[in-house]
C-alpha cells in the first residue's frame, strides 16, 4: 500500500511539474510577441482550460513549435502565414497533462481568441449593427484560416469568381450567386468582391456604404468606373441628373437577366418609359418628383393601399413620421418582389434593429422569420390586430401548427391568411394536438392555450406567445419565453 501511495504522489508531482513547464513555455513564447498580445491573452489563458481535446501522446516538455511542425507540416506552407505562428504555437494553444493523456486547447474560445490581437474587429452592435455576421456569430475561421493560406488576409478561398466553388463569399451569399448566374453580369464582378466591398466595414444600417460594406456609397462608388459625361448615357436617362442618385435603384450591381443590368422587378411606369407620370423636368440640376414624391403620388395608382391604411386600426408606425412609400419601395426597379429596396427581413431590420440583434445572437430562430420573411405574419401596411399581425395571435400560429389538413396547394404554393407560402415549407412544421374548440390540449390534455390566465389574474390572457417567442430564443427549438432566473417555462405561471 505504501508503494502505491508513493507512486501516486510521484504521478501527481509529475503532472504538476508538467503543467508548470507548459505554463513557462507559453509565457516564454509570449515574451517574443508584441507586448499587447501578452497583456491581452492573460485573462484567457486559465479560462479555456476546461475545453481540452485529446492529443496524440507527447511529453509536456516537447509542447513547443518545433515539435508541432514535425507533424503539422501544412500549417506554415501557405503563401500568407499568420504572424502569430512566428511567435509560436503556444500563443494560441495551451497543453495539459491529464490522467487520460496529454491534451491541447485554445487559450480562449471562439472569436475571443482572435480579438486578443485584432481588437479593432470586435463587434459593437450598438454602434455598428451592420457588422458582418460571421464576426457577430463568433466564427472568424469561417472565412479565415488561422494558420496559413494561399490567399491574402488568410482567406480560406479566393473572393473572385461567380460560383460558390470559386468564391468564398458566395458560400453564404447564395442570393448573390443566383444573380451572378443571370444572363448579364456586372463587369466589376470579374475583379472580385473586394473591388466594391470592404468586409469588415460596419456602421449604421441607414448608411448605404456601412450597411453593405461598400468602399464608398453610390453613386460615388459607381462613378469611379463609369463616365457620366457621354451623350448616350445622358439620353438613356432622359436628361435627368442621374449622377446624383443611387444607381442601384434601377441597376443590379451584380447581375440581371434584363439589359443594362436593370433589376428584375420593375415598376410599370418605369418599364413603359412613362417618366412623366412621376417626374417633371429637372430644376437646378435636381430631380423633380410630382407631389413632392409623397404618398399622394403613389395613391393615384394604388387607392386600395390608401383605403387600407386609413381604415385599419393599426397602420404601420412609419406612416406617422414619414410620408414616403419610397422609404421601403424603389420607384423604378428592384431585385425584390413589390420593388422592395431590400429583402423583406433586411428591410424591416433597418428600423427594427432589436430584431436584427436578436436574430444574430439567439441560438434558435423561428424558421418563418428567415425563410419566409416578416410579412408572412405581419401586414407591412396596416392591420386590425396589434403588431399589425395578419390575424389574432392564436389564429395566426394555428394556421400553420393546428391539427388537420392544410388548404390545397396551387402551383406549389399554399395560401394562408392572404399570403402565399411554398408548400414544401410545411414538411417540417410541427402540428400540435388540440381540443375541438382549439382552446386546450397543448402541451398536455386539458392545458389551456387561450383564455384568461387564472394563475396570474390581471395578466394578459393566455396565447401561444405566453410560452413561446415568435422570433427567436436561447431556450430549445420550442422557442420558450423564460423569465429571468426561471429554469422552466412552466414556472412562468406555476411558480
Amino acid at each position: 500500500m505504501a508503494k502505491l501511495v508513493e507512486a501516486g504522489k510521484r504521478r501527481v508531482n509529475f503532472r504538476l511539474f508538467s503543467r508548470f513547464r507548459i505554463r513557462c513555455a507559453a509565457v516564454l513564447a509570449l515574451v517574443v510577441a508584441p507586448a499587447v498580445a501578452l497583456t491581452a491573452l492573460a485573462p484567457y489563458r486559465m479560462a479555456a482550460q476546461d475545453v481540452f481535446q485529446q492529443h496524440p501522446s507527447i511529453e509536456a516538455k516537447n509542447f513547443k513549435t518545433e515539435t508541432c511542425v514535425t507533424c503539422h507540416t501544412d500549417k506554415k506552407k501557405g503563401k500568407v502565414v499568420h504572424p502569430a505562428l512566428e511567435a509560436g504555437c503556444e500563443v494560441c494553444h495551451v497543453g495539459q497533462e491529464t490522467e487520460s493523456g496529454f491534451k491541447i486547447s485554445l487559450v480562449a474560445g471562439g472569436n475571443d481568441l482572435c480579438f486578443t490581437c485584432h481588437n479593432d474587429k470586435k463587434p459593437d452592435l450598438a454602434k455598428a449593427p451592420s457588422t458582418h455576421w460571421p464576426v457577430v456569430k463568433s466564427k472568424c475561421i469561417t472565412c479565415h484560416d488561422p494558420h496559413s493560406s494561399a490567399n491574402e488576409n488568410l482567406l480560406r478561398e479566393p473572393v473572385q469568381g461567380t460560383t460558390a466553388k470559386e468564391n468564398l463569399c458566395l458560400t453564404c451569399h447564395k442570393d448573390i450567386a443566383a444573380l451572378l448566374a443571370s444572363k448579364n453580369q456586372h463587369m466589376a464582378v470579374l475583379m472580385g468582391c473586394g473591388a466594391c466591398h470592404v468586409t469588415h466595414k460596419a456602421g449604421a444600417l441607414d448608411q448605404q456604404d456601412t450597411r453593405f460594406h461598400l468602399k464608398k456609397p453610390a453613386p460615388q462608388l459607381c462613378l469611379d468606373c463609369h463616365d457620366v459625361s457621354g451623350k448616350e448615357i445622358k439620353e438613356a436617362h432622359h436628361g435627368q441628373p442621374f449622377e446624383k442618385v443611387n444607381c442601384a435603384d434601377c441597376h443590379n450591381p451584380h447581375g440581371s437577366d434584363r439589359p443594362k443590368l436593370i433589376n428584375t422587378y420593375v415598376h410599370m411606369p418605369f418599364e413603359q418609359k412613362m417618366c412623366e407620370a412621376c417626374h417633371s423636368a429637372p430644376q437646378n440640376g435636381k430631380v423633380v418628383v410630382n407631389e413632392g414624391g409623397k404618398r399622394a403620388l403613389c395613391y393615384m395608382c394604388h387607392p386600395d393601399i390608401k383605403a387600407k391604411i386609413e381604415k385599419a386600426k393599426v397602420p404601420h408606425g412609419l406612416f406617422a413620421i414619414r410620408d414616403y412609400c419610397t422609404d421601403c419601395h424603389s420607384p423604378h426597379a428592384s431585385a425584390n418582389p413589390h420593388q422592395l429596396r431590400e429583402s423583406p427581413v433586411a428591410l424591416c431590420e433597418t428600423c427594427h434593429t432589436d430584431r436584427r440583434e436578436e436574430l444574430a445572437t439567439k441560438k434558435f430562430i423561428h424558421p418563418p422569420v428567415v425563410k419566409l420573411g416578416c410579412t408572412v405574419c405581419h401586414d407591412p401596411h396596416a392591420s386590425d390586430y396589434p403588431g399589425r399581425l395578419r390575424a389574432s395571435v392564436n389564429a395566426l400560429c394555428l394556421s400553420c401548427h393546428a391539427p388537420g389538413p392544410l388548404p390545397p396547394a396551387k402551383d406549389g404554393k399554399i395560401t394562408l391568411l392572404g399570403t402565399e407560402i411554398p408548400a414544401s415549407f410545411f414538411q417540417n412544421v410541427r402540428r400540435i394536438g388540440l381540443s375541438k374548440t382549439r382552446t386546450t390540449g397543448h402541451p398536455l390534455t386539458g392545458h389551456p392555450v387561450s383564455g384568461p390566465n387564472v394563475l396570474q389574474p390581471g395578466k394578459r390572457p393566455i396565447t401561444c406567445v405566453t410560452c413561446h417567442n415568435p422570433h427567436a430564443s436561447d431556450f430549445t427549438r420550442a422557442l420558450f419565453n423564460l423569465k429571468p432566473g426561471v429554469k422552466s417555462v412552466c414556472l412562468n405561471c406555476h411558480a
